[in-house]
């Protein structure tokens, strides 16, 4: 068993071990400290890691051998633009990638890049439609031929990640920040987190959070799904943990987690909703996986 991961002291690791715990770790190839994001692809013969590249220019990203650490392929961000996240496609033919250009401590440019996972060949640079919109998530489907860009003025936008093409404008309502398409294709969920305002109290009440599932083919909303209200990690303090999202291996549930302490289910079929499940210690889950047989749902804390 091998589990990659970017570490709070910005080197990313291998992981090996046969125990639920990992007892061995190695640094990853590459120096690209710190790491925004490393992962298998889905054969798990290869790991792409994307570094942020604080004290350069730009941004690097690898593909390495998973076996040997052996460097496959290198891609990088253009001039100014530094990458925060970058994974394969299921099908193992291509890299994207988001990267922030940011000046004087603001944020002046966002993009979306895809790369060849074999060469690391840019393919297409993808752009918010109008200046002052910025990216806030970036997701590809299993096959490869779909990416979906989520805007924060509440929009998404799918693209043809080889070509470049529009391909469907979903509009949306307050700012949409995460999305993810299901395992066989049929549904594109979207994210939308509530307006926050500026100043809080203890007695300030937010709305929910809301998840739009779309059928990605015909850019028909199949369901709104309303979600818990947003709650701060401190009563009154704006501070919020990260929404993350997963389908199940069958795509007949979606799960949330970061709006409270619980993680929630609902059916992306019907109306069903599964009873909350409160993570222990009153931690807030950070990220979610379901088990391939869909027998095990799995989230991880800020605390570990």
């Amino acid at each position: 068993t091998e589990i990659a991961t970017p570490s709070t002291d910005g080197e990313a690791r291998l992981w090996a071990s046969p125990e639920p715990r990992p007892a061995v770790h190695a640094p990853l190839a590459g120096g690209l400290e710190p790491a925004a994001s490393v992962g298998f692809n889905s054969s798990g013969n290869q790991i792409v890691e994307a570094g942020l590249g604080v004290q350069s220019p730009f941004s690097r990203g690898e593909i390495l051998g998973s076996q040997d650490l052996r460097l496959l392929a290198g891609f990088a961000a253009p001039p100014g633009y530094h990458f925060v996240a970058a994974a394969p496609s299921k099908n193992g033919r291509l890299i994207a990638a988001l990267a922030f250009r940011v000046s004087a401590g603001k944020l002046v440019g966002s993009i979306a890049q895809t790369f060849d996972a074999r060469t690391g060949r840019l393919l297409e640079t993808l752009t918010p439609p109008s200046a002052g919109t910025a990216l806030t998530d970036g997701a590809m489907n299993y096959a490869g031929d779909r990416f979906v860009a989520t805007l924060a003025n509440g929009d998404a936008e799918e693209w043809d990640p080889s070509t470049g093409k529009l391909l469907a404008s979903l509009p949306g309502t307050g700012p949409a920040v995460l999305a993810a398409y299901s395992p066989d294709g049929s549904v594109l969920a979207v994210v939308h987190k509530p307006s926050v305002p500026a100043r809080l109290t203890i007695a300030t009440k937010l709305k929910g959070v809301t998840i739009d599932l779309w059928n990605p083919h015909t850019g028909r909303l199949l369901r709104q799904i309303d979600g818990p209200p947003l709650t701060p990690l401190v009563p009154g303090v704006h501070e919020f943990a990260p929404l993350s999202i997963a389908f199940s291996a069958n795509s007949k549930l979606i799960a949330l987690a970061g709006a409270d302490a619980n993680v929630y289910a609902y059916a992306t079929r019907t109306q069903a909703e599964v009873q909350p499940q409160a993570i222990p210690d009153g931690q807030v889950a950070v990220s979610l996986a379901f088990s391939p047989n869909d027998r095990m749902p799995a989230a991880g804390t800020a605390a570990g």
